[in-house]
C-alpha cells in the first residue's frame, strides 16, 4: 500500500488517539474541578449517590446500542434491500421507548433508589441525592438517541465524530460545575450534564445523515425488538453486573459517616481513568472488526486481534499501574489537594486509591474480553462471569471493610475485578483455544514481571527522598521506574523469545 494511501488512515488515528485521550484527561479533569469547588461532604456525597443508578442505566444503555445493535447492522447491511435501514429506524424507536420508560422510572422512585444505593446516608444527603437523581434521569432519551447515531458511524467506518461527544461533553460539564459552585449549588452542574446530551443529539444525526433518513412513525416490528431484546437484555444485565461493584462501595461507605463516599469515588474514578487511558481506544476501534471476524467464523484472525489489542493494553497500563501504586500519595496531592480538598482527605483518598492501584491491569483488559464475547453474540456469558464477580465484590467488601474501613471496600472492589478477568480468560481458553495465543499469555507475564521489578526499585528510592517536595518525588521517581520498565520489559521480551521486530509489526497491524 502506498504511503499516499496509508497517509489519510494514520492522520485519522493520531486524530482518533488525541481525541479519546483528551476525552479521558478532561472527564479527569471535571472531578478535579469538582473535588476543588465542592471539596468532600454532603454536595460531594449526594452528587456521587445521584449519578450511580442512572449513571449505571446510562452505561447499560449505551454498551447494548453498541454490542448488541451494531453487529445485527452490519449483518443486514451485507443483505440485499434496505433492511438496515428498516431496522436502523426502529431501533432508534425501540430504544427512545425504553429511554422514556427508564426516566420516568427514575423520576418516580428517586427517594426508593437514594435508599438502595446508600441505605445509611444521611437525610440532608439523602434529600439531594434524590433530588439529582430526578434531574439526572431526564438525559436518558438523549443518550439512548446519540448511542444509535454513534454506533451507525463507527459502523460505517467513521472513528472520528463519536470521539467528540465525551469531548464536548465533559468541557459543558466542567463549565457546569464552575458555574454550579458561584451559586453553590451542586444541582447546576447536573442540570449542564443533561443539557449537553440535549446539545450532542441534533449534532450526531446531522453526522449520520446520509447513512439513513428519518421516517416518522411509531411502529417497531416484532423481529426487531426480539431480535434486540435476546441480545440486549443479557448485554444490559452483564454491563449493570460489572458496575455493581461501584454500587455495592457506595452502599458500604454510606455507612462510615459523611465524605467516605467521596473519598471512595474520587479514588476509585483515578483509577478507573488510569485504566481505561489506553485500554478504551483500543476495545473501540478493533470491536468492528472482531464482529466482521466472528460472522466469518475466522476465529485465528480473532485470535491474533486479541492478541494485539491486549498487547496494547498491557504495555501501556501495567508501567501506569506501578507509579500509581509506589506514588499514591503524590499523585492524590497532584490532583486533587486544593481548595476545599483538605490534607486529611488527601490521606484518606490515597490509601484507597493505592488499593484501587492493584486492579488496574486486571480492569483494563476487561472491556475488549468482553467485546470478543460480544462479537460472537455469546451475551448471557459475561452475565454469569459479573454474577460470580459481584458476588466475590460484594463478600470481600463487606469482610474486609469490617477490619479495614473504607480501604478494605477497594480491595474487595479488586477481587471482583481479579476473578472477572481471569474467568473471562478461562471460558475463552476452553471455548476456542486459538483465541488465547501462546504470545498473549507470555506478554502478560512480561509486563507484569516488568512493572512489579519497577514498583519495587521505585518504592526503595522514594524513601530516600522523601523529604522532597512532593511535585519532585513525582517526576523522578516516575521517570526512574519508567525507565526500568521499559528496559526489563525489553529484556524480558528476548528471553521469552517475542522479537523486538515482530512485536512493532503486530501492533502497526492493529491499527485500523
Amino acid at each position: 500500500m502506498t504511503n499516499a494511501s496509508t497517509s489519510p488512515v494514520k492522520k485519522a488515528v493520531i486524530v482518533a488517539v488525541f481525541l479519546s485521550l483528551g476525552s479521558k484527561f478532561l472527564a479527569f479533569f471535571k472531578d478535579i474541578v469538582l473535588a476543588n469547588f465542592f471539596g468532600v461532604g454532603i454536595a460531594s456525597d449526594a452528587y456521587f449517590i445521584a449519578n450511580l443508578i442512572p449513571g449505571l442505566l446510562w452505561l447499560a444503555i449505551l454498551t447494548t446500542i453498541s454490542a448488541a445493535f451494531l453487529p445485527q447492522y452490519m449483518k443486514l447491511k451485507i443483505e440485499s434491500g434496505n433492511k438496515d435501514i428498516v431496522f436502523v429506524r426502529q431501533s432508534v424507536r425501540l430504544y427512545a421507548y425504553l429511554a422514556m420508560a427508564l426516566s420516568l422510572a427514575c423520576i418516580a422512585f428517586a427517594d426508593q433508589i437514594v435508599n438502595l444505593s446508600a441505605p445509611m446516608a444521611g437525610a440532608d444527603t439523602h434529600e439531594l441525592a434524590a433530588q439529582l437523581t430526578r434531574l439526572m434521569a431526564l438525559a436518558f432519551v438523549f443518550t439512548g438517541y446519540v448511542g444509535v447515531q454513534n454506533s451507525l458511524q463507527q459502523a460505517n467506518g467513521a472513528f472520528i465524530a463519536p470521539l467528540f461527544v465525551p469531548v464536548t461533553n465533559n468541557m459543558i460539564v466542567i463549565a457546569a460545575i464552575i458555574i454550579a459552585s458561584y451559586f453553590d449549588n451542586i444541582a447546576v452542574a447536573v442540570v449542564g450534564a443533561v443539557c449537553a446530551w440535549v446539545i450532542q443529539a441534533p449534532i450526531q444525526r446531522w453526522q449520520t445523515r446520509h447513512i439513513y433518513s428519518m421516517q416518522i412513525g411509531w411502529r417497531v416490528s416484532e423481529q426487531t425488538w426480539k431480535r434486540l431484546s435476546l441480545l440486549s437484555v443479557p448485554i444490559a444485565l452483564a454491563v449493570l453486573l460489572d458496575q455493581l461493584n461501584i454500587f455495592i462501595g457506595i452502599s458500604i461507605a454510606s455507612g462510615f459517616g459523611s465524605g467516605a463516599i467521596s473519598h471512595l469515588n474520587y479514588s476509585s474514578r483515578l483509577a478507573l481513568f488510569a485504566a481505561g487511558l489506553f485500554s478504551w481506544l483500543v476495545s473501540y476501534f478493533l470491536f468492528p472488526a472482531l464482529a466482521s471476524n466472528a460472522a466469518k467464523n475466522d476465529h485465528i484472525a480473532n485470535g491474533k486481534l486479541l492478541t494485539r489489542g491486549l498487547s496494547i493494553i498491557l504495555l501501556s497500563t501495567a508501567p501506569i499501574a506501578a507509579v500509581a501504586l509506589a506514588m499514591r500519595t503524590e499523585i492524590v496531592t497532584l490532583v486533587y489537594g486544593r481548595g476545599a480538598f483538605t490534607p486529611r482527605d488527601i490521606a484518606d483518598t490515597a490509601i484507597v486509591f493505592g488499593f484501587y492501584s492493584l486492579g488496574i491491569i486486571f480492569i483494563s483488559m476487561r472491556e475488549l474480553l468482553n467485546r470478543m464475547f460480544f462479537s460472537y453474540q455469546k451475551t448471557i456469558t459475561p452475565l454469569m462471569i459479573g454474577v460470580g464477580a459481584a458476588l466475590v465484590n460484594l463478600v470481600a467488601s463487606f469482610v474486609l471493610s469490617r477490619q479495614m474501613g473504607v480501604a478494605g471496600i477497594a480491595l474487595g472492589a479488586v477481587a471482583g475485578a481479579l476473578f472477572y478477568s481471569v474467568f473471562q480468560i478461562w471460558l475463552l481458553r476452553r471455548w476456542k483455544p486459538v483465541l488465547i495465543t501462546r504470545d498473549l499469555l507470555l506478554m502478560f507475564i512480561v509486563t507484569v514481571s516488568a512493572s512489579s521489578a519497577a514498583y519495587g526499585a521505585g518504592s526503595i528510592f522514594l524513601e530516600q527522598i522523601r523529604d522532597w517536595h512532593y511535585f519532585l518525588r513525582l517526576c523522578s521517581v516516575s521517570i526512574l521506574m519508567l525507565t526500568l520498565y521499559v528496559a526489563l520489559a525489553i529484556f524480558l521480551l528476548r528471553v521469552v523469545g517475542i522479537k523486538l521486530a515482530n512485536l512493532r509489526n503486530l501492533l502497526r497491524e492493529s491499527a485500523p
